[in-house]
């Protein structure tokens, strides 16, 4: 099969529209928040600080792609960045996960996310490899340095892990990174950072467990939620494909192992749900006829028990394009049927965020953040790399490497 770029290359301009819009990017200069980006189109009034670093990374696509001029992206990004640094809130440099977006302040209840912070640091070391500005350069830094890692690391079962978040109203820590998700990329970031020695640093990368499952002939160490998005989210930075770690291990290919597997299951289980067919399959976070959840297919559960996952039949295209790096041939072919068999699922930012054909056909009518941020990065590193390649070269990621003795392969 021949693959055509069309629909994908849409999808990307679409997406990276969706960043650039005022409707979702605060571009009031007088603004407490300008450059923030909602977490939805049906909630204007939220920014997810990890769609603002999904952001940050589109507006270097947008100059390299031609969408956007140089100079206007430059005058985006630092301002963006500085709006962060002087008006997000954060506890010990880890910021708030959603805020409003007209004052940056707190937006109710949310708590201070590291993973979420992460993502925004990863889009910011983008744009400082991209523009090499002397402001953005400083921001950057200052945004970085003033983390404190070291006290967001506690002992699980005798091993180092990170916390996952911290409730400001109440003093306490929610949870702790345990088990393999999205969060690889934390492990580069904190690496580097003088608050991290290099032992604890290896402890911190191997200190989380890893599921040995997976599905019919794809083996893969599995994120018990099963979702897609955790095995795509730090792939849209870090190209792993180049790299096995200290033990030998090649996360790239674990990626590959697991969207094959999220593919097969959900051909597998067409006759229960009538959405799922060899291209209508794509299980991860994203709205659904209730509300918002992380769907995923087998292997699921910290207990892995035979024939347990999470669905109700809905399917979102940004697995797909999340995935194309992974899996080309079959996330292509997928997102090309879904263009052409369901326009219901199009609109001015490209594919709305899922669908259901189970009772009463459901088609969502949100755009989503993230969910926009992971197509484009998904698509583009597929077809450009431009995002891999500007945060690759970063002194930062490069220190990281080392620390962590990743090994690229010849």
């Amino acid at each position: 099969m021949e693959l055509d770029p069309k629909v994908i290359e849409l999808e990307a301009k679409a997406c990276f529209d969706f960043f650039w819009d005022s409707k979702h990017t605060n571009t009031n200069k007088n603004s407490k928040g300008y450059g923030l980006v909602i977490d939805r189109t049906n909630r204007l009034d939220m920014c997810s600080i990890a769609a603002v670093g999904f952001a940050l990374s589109a507006y270097v696509i947008g100059v390299e792609r031609g969408y956007v001029t140089y100079e206007a992206a430059l005058e985006r990004v630092k301002g963006t960045l500085k709006t962060v640094y002087e008006n997000v809130p954060h506890y010990k440099g880890f910021l708030m996960h959603f805020v409003h977006m007209e004052t940056a302040e707190r937006y109710r209840k949310s708590e201070i996310s590291t993973i979420d912070t992460a993502i925004f640091l990863n889009g910011a070391l983008t744009t400082d490899s991209f523009f090499d500005d002397p402001e953005i350069h400083d921001l950057v830094n200052k945004l970085y340095e003033r983390i404190e890692w070291d006290y967001f690391v506690c002992e699980w079962q005798g091993r180092k892990v990170f916390r996952m978040a911290y409730d400001p109203d109440h003093n306490t820590f929610i949870h702790y990174w345990n088990m393999p998700a999205e969060q690889l990329m934390m492990y580069f970031l904190a690496a580097s950072h003088p608050s991290i020695d290099a032992n604890t640093a290896l402890d911190l990368y191997n200190g989380f467990s890893r599921f040995a499952g997976g599905y019919k002939d794809y083996q893969f160490i599995f994120t018990p939620g099963g979702a897609l998005f955790c095995y795509q989210y730090s792939h849209a930075w870090f190209k792993f494909q180049d790299y096995v770690d200290v033990h030998g291990f090649n996360w790239f290919t674990n990626s590959v192992n697991a969207t094959l597997a999220n593919r097969a299951w959900c051909i597998d289980h067409k006759h229960l749900y009538k959405t799922f067919h060899e291209n209508s399959w794509g299980l991860t976070a994203c709205d659904y006829p209730k509300g918002y959840l992380a769907f995923g297919p087998e292997p699921l559960g910290w207990d892995h028990k035979p024939e347990k996952h999470n669905t109700d039949g809905t399917v979102a295209p940004n697995a797909l394009c999340g995935s194309v790096p992974f899996a080309p041939k079959e996330c292509i072919a997928a997102l090309n049927y879904l263009y052409i068999n369901h326009p219901q699922l199009w609109g001015e930012y490209g594919f709305k965020d899922s669908f259901n054909l189970e009772g009463e056909p459901w088609y969502c009518a949100n755009y989503l953040g993230i969910d926009k941020g992971i197509s484009l990065l998904g698509i583009d590193n597929y077809l450009h790399g431009t995002t891999w390649k500007y945060y690759m070269k970063h002194p930062i990621i490069q220190k990281s490497i080392e620390i962590l003795k990743f090994r690229r392969l010849s």
